[in-house]
């Protein structure tokens, strides 16, 4: 067995020198022989490292890259580290300074060692696309009969600091249900279109909203006029209706419309107040009323009563004249709205002759109308007709029978009281008449006679 001077402890890499000594051992006998040691070297090569840079990767945010993410090691032996390099870990490779979105390498270089041959492995970069929310800006009109095309701008969230939309390429573009969208509603506002190397585009939509336009006024209503009924109600007619600010060529109707004159009585040129106006037709989903109220004017004419019926006369005692004595408080009105209250204002009677007699016909003449509601009729006929009795006169004597002439005026020495025929009042004194007897006033037998009730 021979020994050496050198052992594994100390072999670092490189040339180590081997000196002999000691030999012995076995069926050896050194005593047998001279020996002479010659001394000789063993080489330790480097071991083989390899240096790989670590990937890495960042959002795109506008800012240069610069270093690296470290590096692993393959190839240490007995349990070495890092810490036995040598020189200074550096990265390079087109990574360095990158901006952009992209993929790039990664070098690492400058570590040095006596006993590691040391192979470089190269790492990327990756800068991923930022992301950018793209909105399209919402947006009004009015109806006004016409198609919307395009936009109203966008606006972005999620630039990097310093970058807007000058960085960005394309065209940007908008779409969706608000292209050619002429009808009152809300309608979807997309947009597109635009590209970058730096950033991925998150599209959300807009919305376009035509509002309807406003009809400020109905025009051209009437109101028909009527004659009195006792209400307010009034018929329109919208045949004739405009409406204020239509876009030309639109159809538009009045749905619904009431109409009340502001009272009950008869007039001319009464105002009509209309109310709960609403809009029809073909556009009417593209308009509002500014006011669903409006005014119109019309007449109500009189009613006419044709007859005034329950008039009464009382009966009476002659007294020589046709007067009547007439009671109202019975009259009827033909064709009186019900609940109004009429009276009779005026009116005279006066019988067919003065004469007595039962069921004798009364003239009414000069009817008039009374009451809260007179003015809201006329009268067809002033006139009307009554039946009463006038009694015969009942008499007492008070002188005797005279034989009388024109020139033989009554006396209070005629003998004896014959009744007869009556003649007449006395001297318009109404109290007393004469009663004679006989086929001619002019020669008679006559007695003055006192009326008595």
């Amino acid at each position: 067995m021979l020994a050496s001077d050198a052992t594994n402890t100390t072999a670092n890499a490189g040339s180590h020198g081997i000196t002999a000594t000691g030999a012995a051992g076995g069926t050896f006998d050194i005593g047998n022989y001279d020996v002479t040691y010659n001394s000789g070297t063993f080489m330790v090569n480097k071991a083989a490292l390899t240096v790989t840079a670590s990937d890495v990767s960042k959002t795109y945010d506008g800012v240069a890259f610069t270093g690296g993410n470290g590096v692993t090691y393959a190839g240490f032996v007995n349990s070495e580290t890092d810490s036995v390099l040598g020189g200074t870990l550096a990265y390079g490779g087109t990574a360095q300074s990158a901006v952009n979105a992209g993929i790039y390498t990664l070098t690492a270089s400058g570590q040095t060692s006596d006993n590691y041959s040391i192979t470089y492995s190269d790492g990327t970069l990756t800068v991923d696309k930022a992301a950018l929310s793209v909105t399209a800006n919402d947006t009004n009109k009015t109806y006004d009969g016409l198609a919307f095309n395009g936009g109203n701008g966008v606006s972005y969230v999620g630039f990097a600091s310093g970058d807007n939309e000058s960085v960005l390429g394309g065209s940007l573009t908008y779409g969706g249900t608000a292209q050619s969208a002429v009808n009152a509603g809300i309608y979807t506002l997309t947009a597109s279109g635009l590209t970058s190397g730096n950033y991925d585009f998150n599209y959300a939509d807009g919305a376009l909203t035509v509002n309807k336009a406003v009809i400020s006024a109905i025009t051209g209503l009437t109101a028909s006029d009527k004659v009195y009924d006792g209400t307010t109600v009034a018929t329109l007619d919208t045949s004739g209706a405009g409406f204020t600010d239509i876009v030309a060529g639109d159809t538009l109707t009045v749905a619904t419309a009431t109409g009340a004159f502001t009272d009950k009585n008869a007039g001319t040129g009464k105002t009509v107040n209309i109310s709960g106006l609403s809009l029809g037709g073909a556009d009417v989903g593209n308009y509002t009323l500014a006011s669903t109220t409006a005014s119109t004017t019309a007449d109500i004419a009189k009613a006419v009563i044709a007859a005034i019926t329950g008039i009464t006369a009382a009966d009476k005692v002659y007294d020589g004249t046709t007067d009547a004595t007439l009671s109202t408080s019975g009259a009827g009105f033909t064709n009186m709205i019900a609940g109004d209250r009429l009276r009779v204002a005026s009116g005279n009677g006066v019988f067919a002759d003065a004469n007595s007699g039962t069921g004798k016909s009364v003239a009414i003449t000069g009817l008039s109308l009374g009451g809260s509601d007179a003015e809201n009729y006329d009268l067809a006929d002033t006139t009307a007709v009554a039946t009463a009795d006038i009694t015969a006169v009942p008499v007492q004597s008070l002188l005797p029978w005279q034989t009388l002439s024109v020139d033989n005026p009554p006396e209070a020495s005629a003998p004896e009281i014959i009744l007869g025929e009556t003649a007449g009042i006395i001297s318009g004194d109404e109290s007393l008449i004469l009663v004679c007897e006989g086929s001619a006033q002019g020669q008679s037998q006559c007695a003055i006679q006192e009326v008595t009730q």
